[in-house]
């Protein structure tokens, strides 16, 4: 089903929970005290990601999924909703106010960036010269683990940093 939305399926997980004010156990007479749970992190195209949006309406709306997409109905029926992952999924939880509290204004202050790696190794290299490129332009330095040039090809981990602790963390790594 994936292939047929244009879907790439990046990240799949299965967890279970106790039951909590967020995550209600529904059954009385369940076989399992834990609540199961399943995630699944995608990357779409933007025709892609409205097709399966319009398809999620469609079956909110109790309307009948086209032909040949009837088997998301078992998907939907588990999910809260389905909409691009953004900013309130990654940062939602700080305390701001907090975390600028006694930063200098002015200074350079450390920022993490997070990259999810796609399965096609031309996309994956695009991604990561489009970071290392922003990093650079703002006076970062970006190598390998010890300190060499990237090798898109190679893969593998990457260090980026403001350019000025660079070879300290690199060291201390």
């Amino acid at each position: 089903m994936a292939e047929k939305l244009g879907i790439e399926i990046l990240l799949e997980s299965e967890d279970a929970v106790e039951p909590n004010a967020d995550y209600e156990l529904i059954s009385e007479n369940a076989k399992n005290p834990l609540i199961g749970s399943c995630l699944h992190a995608v990357c779409a195209s933007q025709k892609s990601f409205d097709l399966l949006t319009h398809l999620w309406r469609v079956w909110k709306n109790g309307e009948d999924l086209p032909r040949g997409y009837s088997r998301l109905r078992d998907l939907f029926s588990h999910l809260k909703d389905v909409r691009p992952w953004g900013p309130q999924d990654r940062i939602g939880s700080v305390d701001w106010s907090r975390y600028f509290e006694g930063l200098i204004e002015g200074q350079t202050h450390s920022l993490e960036v997070e990259l999810w790696y796609r399965q096609s190794e031309a996309l994956r290299i695009k991604s990561e010269q489009e970071v290392s490129r922003l990093i650079q332009e703002a006076g970062g330095k970006v190598t390998d683990f010890m300190g060499r040039d990237l090798n898109p090809r190679k893969g593998g981990s990457v260090v980026g940093t403001n350019g000025y602790i660079h070879t300290e963390l690199l060291r201390l790594l």
